[in-house]
């Protein structure tokens, strides 16, 4: 936006475009931002401070049985050493209850128990006071992680993307709920994706070899989140394409480079996957005794989570993914704050931003004769239309995959549709939204053409 000329009319919103900063004040009041966002989201993900419910379960209570697991496990690596589960967390017994002396949980390498295994020693053995701790670090670099993206967003799609993301983070009742819960280790299947997000203009500007940087990055943190847990895996392998998908088409890049980049990085995360799942069958042998028992429990799991009538009392065989999807559209996103959750409270289902995309998509793609602001913005929009399309196919991928996992854990698996899809949606919509504003300003003041020059006099 130009600033107003002498004998032009202001347009709406340029004398909020002042002189470019100084780099020292620039950097400061970036620093501050970075802080005061982290603050908010961190007030937001340890203490629900908006009091968001999703209306099926209570923030205290969300996946108390996982924290429950990892409370056992500390507790019996102080009692029984540190062998005494084999590494693995503590499980639940046939009848679905957990103790102390269940058998271990062998669906996952289980890092975040040994992580905590060795931080309890440290507090002294006072598991409650590692328990604290781990919530409020765990809330602590989450903030951290997000407020990061949405200094990336702040500096591409500009004030109107960052504050609707940042709103849309605040609101999102799974990403509340979820952030803190030191079993779930929620944030590690965002870091991929946000590290290639924040990255790839770097690796734009840079020489073809920093791709290998950033391809090993996102194998290594796809690994340390498989390490935790396997569960929605699809998600995070399929989303780390969304960035050489929107700068690819934002840029103007050939549509090869752009295949060529995202399925290596999609292959750099599989690779992530595979290594955790090379580490758990190695695990699994040694707690086993052999080999072959290993691979056929992996099998086991693998089909319990997905398709086959592995326990006739919990199969998905008879339900279709209609239903399944049925069940997940309508339940709340997005809420309004300071509701209860026994009490009447406003929302908007997934259903309404799954909705919304194809709307926002049209509009991208509006006549540019007609709204030459959006044809201004036609790189950026297109490009994440693209971007939070892959997105959406991404979240879903993972109730595609594991229709067992998804029939059986309706109170968490809300939270999928969070990676990454719901969060390139709330900055599209912020997107649209400048463009929309900017055409409205455009409409409104028009620019004056500029006055004609004067005349020469005439010589005598």
């Amino acid at each position: 936006m130009e600033w107003p000329t002498p004998g032009q009319r202001p347009r709406l919103g340029c004398w909020l475009k002042k002189p470019r900063m100084k780099p020292t004040l620039k950097t400061i009041a970036k620093a501050a931002l970075f802080l005061l966002l982290v603050f908010l989201f961190h007030s937001g993900f340890s203490r629900n401070f908006l009091r968001l419910t999703t209306g099926i379960v209570a923030f205290a209570d969300f996946e108390k049985g996982g924290e429950t697991t990892v409370r056992l496990t500390m507790a019996r690596t102080l009692r029984d050493g540190p062998d005494a589960t084999g590494g693995f967390l503590v499980g639940a017994n046939p009848d679905g209850t957990v103790a102390l002396d269940s058998p271990p949980y062998l669906s996952s390498f289980g890092l975040q128990g040994k992580f905590f295994c060795r931080a309890v020693r440290w507090q002294g053995g006072d598991v409650e006071r590692t328990m604290e701790q781990g919530r409020f670090y765990l809330s602590l670099f989450a903030a951290a992680a997000i407020s990061l993206f949405a200094l990336c967003v702040l500096g591409e799609f500009g004030w109107s993307a960052m504050l609707l993301f940042a709103a849309g983070v605040h609101l999102s009742v799974w990403l509340v709920f979820a952030a803190r819960n030191v079993y779930l280790m929620y944030i590690l299947k965002l870091l991929p994706i946000f590290f290639v997000w924040m990255l790839y203009p770097w690796f734009l500007r840079g020489a073809r070899r920093r791709f290998a940087g950033l391809a090993s990055g996102v194998g290594a943190l796809t690994l340390l989140a498989s390490l935790c847990q396997f569960d929605y895996v699809s998600n995070v392998v399929l989303g780390v394409a969304v960035a050489p998908i929107y700068f690819g088409i934002s840029r103007g890049l050939p549509r090869r480079a752009i295949l060529r980049q995202a399925l290596l990085l999609m292959g750099a995360a599989a690779a992530g996957v595979a290594l955790a799942i090379l580490a758990n069958v190695v695990q699994l042998t040694r707690w086993l005794g052999s080999l072959p028992e290993a691979a056929g429990y992996m099998r086991h799991i693998v089909a319990a989570r997905s398709y086959a009538d592995i326990d006739p009392a919990r199969s998905a065989l008879g339900q279709s993914l209609l239903w399944v999807w049925e069940g997940y559209l309508p339940i709340p996103a997005l809420a309004l704050p300071f509701g209860q959750p026994d009490d009447f409270h406003i929302y908007l289902s997934f259903f309404a931003f799954v909705s919304a995309w194809p709307f926002l998509a049209a509009l991208a793609f509006l006549d540019g004769r007609r709204f030459p602001a959006f044809e201004a913005a036609r790189p950026k929009l297109a490009g994440l239309a693209a971007a939070t399309g892959w997105g959406l196919l991404a979240a879903i991928s993972w109730g595609f995959l594991m229709k067992g996992h998804m029939v059986h854990h309706f109170h968490i698996n809300g939270m999928m549709f969070s990676i990454p899809f719901l969060l390139l949606l709330f900055v599209f919509a912020g997107a649209v939204l400048a463009a929309a504003a900017r055409q409205g300003s455009a409409w409104l003041f028009p620019p004056q053409p500029p006055p004609p020059p004067p005349r020469n006099p005439t010589p005598i």
